[in-house]
């Protein structure tokens, strides 16, 4: 059940790599705080996901979802 929720998260997450391409984020450098007057710097920052490893990513998660897990009884 558990290596299932993986895949399908595997999965998830290659297929949100391919469509966006890009991941922006914010990311906070400095502060300062003088008293009545607060000062924020913030960086804009993008990272930029392969094709492949989106691309693997989905294989990864198709693989998991594919393995069989329980024990069989006869």
């Amino acid at each position: 059940m558990l290596l299932k929720l993986l895949g399908i998260l595997f999965i998830a997450a290659g297929t949100a790599g391919l469509v966006m391409d890009d991941i922006p984020f914010t990311k906070k450098t400095h502060e300062a705080d003088l008293g009545i007057i607060e000062l924020h710097v913030d960086e804009k920052e993008i990272y930029h996901v392969p094709e492949w490893l989106g691309a693997s990513s989905i294989g990864l998660g198709t693989l998991l979802i594919l393995i069989p897990t329980g024990v069989r009884r006869r």
